[in-house]
């Protein structure tokens, strides 16, 4: 059973993905990522947040719980999308500190290599955690065709990416955004590593 790890919805049980191969993000994984993003999620204009090859939704409750003002999940998969809304209600009969403004959230269907194409607001920070095999793939995806798409590219502020890569990719996609090394950082933990990615507005 999966369970949220820390927040207002902290220790709910989620539903798991019953699909061979597909596993959530790890919880090591997930408490890197809600650290990385403490001061923005804390901030004083919380953040719209995309999870992208959601799977289970668990990574956008994680924001939400520590957060986020809304989450949008993207999925290309219904069996996810239903997952995603089941555990949704889960968190949703909880009640809430005073004070706490219930996350909004959006479901969507769409695929990791279209996200130019998604009609949905532009997010603050995104949560990108395709396949292994595709994770340079998506990011050169990323970098060469899709920032540049106006609902990214105009954004009024800068959005940050945060991308799980298996170790042997991270030495190839530190190559490939190079030209924008100043805006990146990278966190190992072990054999997983995200990379962060400070996209500046236009």
């Amino acid at each position: 059973m999966l369970k949220i790890s820390g927040g207002v919805y902290k220790n709910t049980p989620l539903l798991p993905l019953q699909t061979p191969g597909v596993r959530p993000t790890p919880a090591v994984v997930r408490v890197a990522a809600l650290n990385i993003w403490r001061p923005l999620l804390q901030g004083q204009h919380p953040p719209l947040v995309w999870d992208v090859c959601a799977g289970t939704g668990i990574m956008g409750i994680e924001l939400a719980s520590a957060g986020a003002h809304e989450v949008v999940f993207v999925d290309q998969h219904e069996s996810s999308l239903k997952l995603i809304r089941q555990n949704m209600a889960r968190i949703r009969h909880r009640t809430l500190p005073p004070k706490v403004r219930p996350c909004e959230f959006t479901v969507t269907c769409g695929d990791a290599f279209g996200l130019h194409r998604i009609n949905q607001p532009p997010p603050q920070l995104m949560f990108v955690d395709p396949p292994f095999a595709q994770s340079l793939a998506w990011l050169e995806y990323w970098l060469d065709k899709a920032q540049y798409e106006p609902s990214f590219s105009q954004s009024s502020a800068p959005i940050w990416l945060l991308l799980k890569l298996a170790g042997a990719d991270l030495e190839a996609a530190c190559t490939m955004t190079a030209p924008v090394r100043a805006a990146v950082k990278t966190y190992r933990y072990g054999a997983v590593a995200l990379l962060s990615y400070r996209m500046k507005p236009a």
